[in-house]
């Protein structure tokens, strides 16, 4: 089983971010941290479990917290959940946060691996983005870790971008490569909305790159990583060979996992399938969920399972698909909307397809009445086929 610890304080929330993250404060950090392990405690109680691997710290900016209370934080919950001997255990950080004492703690607590965020190397396109760091603090930020004794460091880029033309997009690949990463996170811009970056699109302060020049972005993505040396192995995740995140393989081959903190969500067994449970986004929501051991204030999603396959069905309120355009839908850069209008490059049911045929999953499409469409996914309860033989080939297949 894997475990998943969530820090929500930011010195300062980014622009495009919906995650459940506050401002960076210290008067509640510690009774934070105190609920956390209260519920780490209840969790461990009704749930059996063994040892966890992997591990996963994220955020808000876990880097933020003091590193005494870091280490009262992970020393806590591992007495209720410890971790597998040699586990992977992530933390994610930001550039411009890191001290070396937080890193000496980190380690010292088990965590073997960084995730920062890097974004972007132009310092205009981190100002939009709400970002706190320039690139010289990513440099610096990766050269003290390297110096703690970090062997495995991910950085996050973000492609897409208003304002992000194509050969930006390249000097922020190429500056990240000349750190030498293990690994790469690609994401491609999803304005969330109501967030202060979706509002400056919709009122046209900020305009979204073309199609074409997003399609370049992510063909230029796959061209130099591959010529790099890094494989990618998720629609948005590359790595050098044998190192792969583990958490993110386990996330897509459905393993369960244990979720603790402000907005957390756990995948666990339940009858005749798995039932996902969401902690409360807001911190006084959760604490009092926490305090009144009342597990009816968690969102619960079930997702059915028969003969051994998972089934996962998504339903819309649009206009439906023609049925003459519904085999095309699974097409590269393919949309039924040819005016453009519409958001989207066309990549996000083709790789979805691809994904689930090399798990050995489905997907098809039934059209709703009066409108909207449902899409049902049909997952193997174990990854078979070709992907799981690479899995296997690399050393992270389970």
């Amino acid at each position: 089983m894997e475990i998943y610890l969530h820090v929500p304080y930011c010195r300062q929330k980014c622009r495009y971010c919906d995650f459940a993250s506050f401002p960076h404060a210290e008067s509640t950090q510690r009774a934070y941290v105190d609920a956390v392990l209260t519920e780490a405690a209840s969790q461990a109680a009704k749930l059996p479990h063994s040892s966890m691997e992997p591990a996963y710290l994220g955020g808000g900016t876990p880097s933020i917290l003091p590193p005494g209370l870091l280490t009262r934080l992970l020393e806590g919950v591992a007495a209720h959940f410890p971790l597998a001997p040699g586990a992977e255990f992530t933390s994610e950080a930001n550039p411009g946060t890191l001290t070396h004492e937080w890193l000496n703690a980190a380690l010292n607590c088990g965590i073997n691996r960084l995730s920062m965020g890097m974004q972007a190397a132009q310092p205009a396109l981190l100002k939009m983005l709400g970002r706190i760091h320039d690139f010289t603090q990513v440099q610096q930020s990766v050269e003290l870790a390297r110096h703690a004794g970090f062997q495995r460091i991910s950085l996050d880029l973000m492609f897409g971008l208003p304002g992000q033309t194509v050969s930006m997009w390249r000097e922020t690949l190429e500056k990240a490569l000349s750190l030498n990463p293990e690994h790469l996170s690609c994401y491609g811009l999803i304005p969330e909305e109501g967030t202060p970056l979706y509002r400056d699109l919709q009122t046209g302060q900020l305009t979204l790159p073309d199609e074409d020049d997003e399609r370049r972005m992510y063909d230029l993505t796959l061209d130099l990583l591959a010529q790099s040396g890094f494989r990618q192995y998720e629609i948005s995740n590359f790595a050098r060979p044998g190192c792969e995140c583990r958490h993110n393989i386990g996330y897509w081959q459905q393993v369960p996992y244990i979720g603790l903190g402000v907005s957390a969500a756990s995948y666990l067994p339940a009858k005749n399938g798995m039932c996902r449970l969401t902690n409360p986004r807001t911190l006084p929501a959760y604490l009092r969920m926490v305090q009144s051991q009342d597990d009816s204030l968690r969102e619960r999603e079930f997702v059915s399972k028969t003969d051994g396959r998972f089934e996962i069905a998504i339903t819309d309120q649009g206009p439906g698909i023609p049925p003459e355009e519904q085999e095309r839908i699974y097409r590269r850069f393919y949309q039924v909307d040819s005016s453009h209008q519409q958001e989207g490059n066309g990549l996000g049911l083709a790789l979805c397809k691809q994904i689930l045929d090399d798990c050995g999953g489905t997907i098809r499409l039934k059209n709703q009445s009066p409108c909207g469409c449902r899409f049902i996914v049909t997952l193997p309860e174990k990854m078979t086929g070709e992907e799981a033989k690479q899995e296997e080939a690399h050393g992270t297949g389970k």
